[in-house]
């Protein structure tokens, strides 16, 4: 019966399965490393989105004293349910570490695909709210550190979107 058979490595194999395991055991902390980050960017996805839902929500059933024309009494109610909600997942509110909080009061008509072509509504027209919440993934507010392969993957800017019809 040959040597090799019997299970044990002939003399010129001594090492190789450290070598082996050296090499799969790179790919396989990588792959860890990734689901983690991964799943991290998604959850802090899911925070965004539910700041964008929540801040479209706080104005639905509120109407625009439409006698004060200078100010939409909707907008601090939209600005401080952004701020409370994005505070409950971060140290500060929307302007710091990297996120920004933007919201426009528009004709439901409008495509809402391109936040920035959104212009105000006009009296008389359908309101919707559209509500964006960005958050710049790069620089010093970077989620994670630079980790090699991964981060390449990562994406620049986690943005999420949400417009609500408000009460006429």
């Amino acid at each position: 019966m040959p040597e090799h058979a019997t299970g044990r490595r002939q003399q010129g194999e001594r090492g190789a399965a450290m070598v082996e395991f050296a090499f799969v055991g790179v790919l396989l902390v990588v792959l860890l490393l990734g689901i983690v980050v991964m799943g991290f960017l998604l959850s802090f996805k899911q925070n965004i989105t539910q700041a964008a839902a929540e801040g479209a929500r706080a104005v639905v059933g509120i109407t625009d004293d439409l006698t004060t024309t200078a100010v939409d009494e909707r907008d601090p109610l939209v600005e401080s349910t952004l701020d409370s909600v994005v505070a409950s997942y971060t140290d500060n509110g929307c302007g710091s570490s990297g996120i920004q909080c933007l919201w426009k009061i528009h004709a439901c008509a409008d495509d809402t695909s391109d936040f920035t072509i959104l212009t105000d509504s006009r009296p008389g027209t359908d309101e919707c709210i559209t509500v964006r919440v960005e958050f710049a993934n790069q620089g010093d507010t970077k989620i994670f550190p630079r980790i090699p392969l991964i981060s390449a993957l990562e994406p620049e800017t986690i943005a999420s979107q949400s417009t609500a019809r408000l009460q006429t």
